[in-house]
C-alpha cells in the first residue's frame, strides 16, 4: 500500500496532490491516506482506516471505524516499512488464510 505513495503517476502511483487512497482487500475496504500529525505533534506519517469494521464496543451503524497509525519515525527509522513490506509478501503468497 505504501507505494502508492512513492511511485509517479504514470507508474500507477497517487496523483498529484492526492493524499488518501481507498481499496478493497478480502471484502474489506481499507483507507490509506497520508497526514501530518500521525503518532504525535510534528510527526508526519500514515494512517490505515479498515471502513469495514467498527472500534470493538462500538454500535455496528457507529463511524468509529478500526484504525492503526503509521508515524514516520518508525516506518523509515525503526524498521516498521520492512517488516510491513515482508508480511505483505507473506500474504501474496498465500502464506495467511
Amino acid at each position: 500500500m505504501f507505494d502508492y505513495f512513492f511511485t509517479p503517476p504514470k507508474e500507477g502511483g497517487l496523483a498529484a496532490g492526492k493524499i488518501s487512497t481507498k481499496d478493497l482487500i478480502d471484502c474489506e475496504t481499507l483507507l490509506f491516506n497520508r497526514g501530518m500529525c500521525v503518532g504525535g505533534p510534528d510527526h508526519g506519517g500514515y494512517t490505515l482506516t479498515n471502513l469495514s469494521r467498527v472500534n470493538y464496543g462500538r454500535k455496528p451503524d457507529s463511524k468509529s471505524f478500526q484504525e492503526f497509525d503509521f508515524p514516520d519515525p518508525f516506518l523509515f527509522d525503526g524498521g516498521l516499512l520492512e517488516f510491513w513490506k515482508g508480511l505483505a509478501e507473506r500474504y501474496e503468497v498465500g502464506e495467511f488464510d
